[in-house]
């Protein structure tokens, strides 16, 4: 009788926990996309400075199977060199900075973003070289 009441509560408990992943899954992918769509409309207004702050929150509100967050990266990182090419170095260097911080913040270890950030460090550095030591203030 003691077996089956434990398995009843194990089986209770491992419910209620999936119950809660799924539930925080779905509200974190929910920021997510919400924060892409509001980055895209600034985007589309050409506020830039505010899209890169959304872009941002939708990638530290990763999840698994979470596109949105990718899709975030990739804006801020065309960002970045949109500025770049225009040798704004300064302003791509923030947003770098920026993307190098957000993905930072979900890397476990186990993710694809070790390379991206291991770039990303790199090319602040590279950048950081280019801009003037007075433009630093």
């Amino acid at each position: 009788m003691k077996n089956t009441k434990f398995k009843k509560l194990a089986l209770i408990s491992f419910s209620l926990f999936i119950l809660i992943f799924i539930i925080l899954t779905f509200f974190f992918l929910s920021k997510s996309y919400k924060n892409y769509q509001l980055g895209e409309r600034a985007i589309k207004q050409g506020n830039i400075d505010l899209a890169i702050s959304y872009y941002d929150y939708s990638i530290r509100n990763y999840t698994l199977f979470n596109k949105y967050s990718q899709l975030s990266a990739n804006r801020l990182r065309k960002i970045a060199e949109d500025f770049e090419n225009k040798a704004e170095y300064k302003k791509a260097t923030a947003i770098y900075q920026t993307l190098l911080s957000a993905l930072s913040s979900i890397e476990t270890g186990y993710s694809k973003n070790k390379k991206e950030i291991e770039f990303l460090i790199e090319k602040v550095q590279q950048l950081r070289a280019k801009i003037p030591e007075n433009e630093f203030l």
